[in-house]
């Protein structure tokens, strides 16, 4: 389990009020030598600035990335492969509902061991082949719980720690698809993953 400091609840209030203030989502980043970077984008997205992507390359960077979502969306299947990249160590969502998400690496893992790792669970993501399993979700559903899945699956297999800090409503969500919703998470983990 990924723990939330001090530090991280600051930076999700901050992002957050931003979001609300402007309607757009905004990151900020750290690197383990107190570098940070910010930036805001677009209604759904952000996009790192050009001297945050280079450290991304930098083994020594440990960055810890921080964004916010419009809504209580999971880390999507790109935030979870930010944590791939070397100089990444950890990857973080803030929602306005006070939602958090949160995914590192478990230690000692190859993290284009970890790639493939996400790269096969994604392509068993397809609705097609989720439906063909049994799964009992609409579109919208299966939208809204995919990205739960998955960070369940990645860390009951041990390939990340996380953190999910769902709001009310995605509770009562959960609650009220929780066939459909735990039929999801125990198709994805049995998926096997490359070790």
């Amino acid at each position: 389990m990924l723990l939330i400091d001090r530090n991280v609840l600051e930076i999700a209030n901050s992002l957050c009020r931003l979001q609300a203030e402007t309607g757009r989502e905004h990151l900020r980043a750290i690197a383990t030598d107190g570098a940070i970077y910010s930036a805001s984008g677009e209604i759904d997205r952000v996009y790192p600035p050009s001297d945050l992507l280079a450290r991304f390359a930098e083994v020594d960077a440990e960055i810890v990335y921080h964004h916010s979502h419009p809504d209580d969306r999971a880390l999507s299947p790109s935030d979870l492969s930010l944590i791939a990249q070397p100089g990444v160590k950890a990857i973080w969502a803030h929602a306005p509902s006070g939602a958090s998400y949160g995914a590192q690496l478990q230690e000692g893992l190859a993290k284009d061991s970890y790639r493939a790792a996400l790269d096969q669970l994604n392509g068993h993501l397809l609705l097609e082949i989720v439906q063909r399993g049994g799964v009992l979700l609409g579109e919208t559903s299966f939208e809204a719980f995919r990205d739960f899945a998955t960070m369940l699956a990645l860390e009951k297999q041990g390939w990340i720690h996380c953190h999910l800090a769902w709001s009310d409503q995605t509770r009562r969500e959960i609650f009220d698809e929780a066939s459909g919703f735990y039929t999801l998470v125990n198709f994805l983990n049995s998926v096997t993953l490359p070790v």
